[in-house]
């Protein structure tokens, strides 16, 4: 059974959530464009993976080839333990800082 967006937020607001979406991973120009100005005004507060490399942080094709998937993860956040290939895991602390980056 493959569920529908609906279902999906239904269960993530009943467990907590206070927030679900969905994406594609496809690559992020904009928000590129947006950390490389950010960085040259000094703006990046010391958040290594998301200014060190723009480029590599707003493509998940670049952290993972193949990248179909990306899930977003709070820290301590169970989760389901089957590898899915293709699917990039981003580990945010309660800063939204991503903190880990996993395939599968």
């Amino acid at each position: 059974m493959v569920a529908t967006f609906a279902e999906l937020e239904s269960i993530g607001l009943a467990a907590g959530l206070c927030a679900v979406g969905i994406t594609s991973a496809d690559p992020f120009p904009a928000v590129r464009v947006d950390l490389e100005a950010r960085k040259a005004r000094g703006l990046d507060a010391g958040m290594q993976f998301t200014y060190r490399n723009p480029a590599r942080s707003t493509d998940p094709d670049r952290s993972l080839a193949g990248a179909t998937t990306v899930r977003t993860l709070l820290e301590g956040q169970p989760v389901t333990m089957e590898y899915a290939y293709g699917r990039l895991n981003l580990i945010v602390n309660r800063q939204n800082v991503i903190t880990l980056v996993r395939c599968g």
